[in-house]
């Protein structure tokens, strides 16, 4: 739960908690409608700090499963590598967290896989397809996403 959330009255609809994405039972049938591919959805329960009264609401951790390598550094403006690592493929790129759309660059095998995956080479986003976008702002959902359009190259 997120740490400086004092009233547990109303969640985010997607969140981190101790490392793990949670959603709520409302995202996850949106998105149990399309392709996760290896990713799924596991029914959590969730307590609050004295980890014993137990947060209201039907709860799910977002398991991501699905890899894509289509992430195009050389077409991303203000990418960096952090850590210790000189540069990908065994190091990480981290992109800034102001980007635009249309800042982050991706290849066209993006278009004909599952609709929700994870890169690799940049460990701190996730990406979604636009028809599963649609569907989550249909339902009001996104609004704490920072969802931002990336680039087909």
């Amino acid at each position: 739960v997120p740490r400086d959330s004092k009233s547990y009255n109303k969640l985010p609809e997607m969140f981190s908690a101790g490392g793990f994405w949670v959603v709520s039972a409302a995202c996850a049938e949106i998105m149990g409608q399309f392709n996760l591919g290896k990713s799924s959805l596991y029914p959590v329960a969730l307590f609050k700090k004295n980890q014993k009264t137990r947060i209201d609401g039907e709860y799910f951790h977002l398991n991501f499963g699905e890899t894509l390598k289509a992430f195009e550094p050389d077409q991303t403006p203000n990418v960096r590598v952090y850590g210790l690592i000189e540069s990908p493929p065994t190091g990480f790129w981290d992109i800034p967290f102001n980007v635009v759309d249309g800042d982050v660059a991706i290849n066209k095998s993006a278009l004909n896989g599952p609709d929700l995956w994870l890169d690799p080479s940049v460990p701190k986003m996730f990406f979604l397809s636009d028809d599963l976008v649609q569907a989550l702002k249909k339902a009001k959902l996104t609004r704490r996403f920072r969802l931002k359009k990336c680039r087909i190259v």
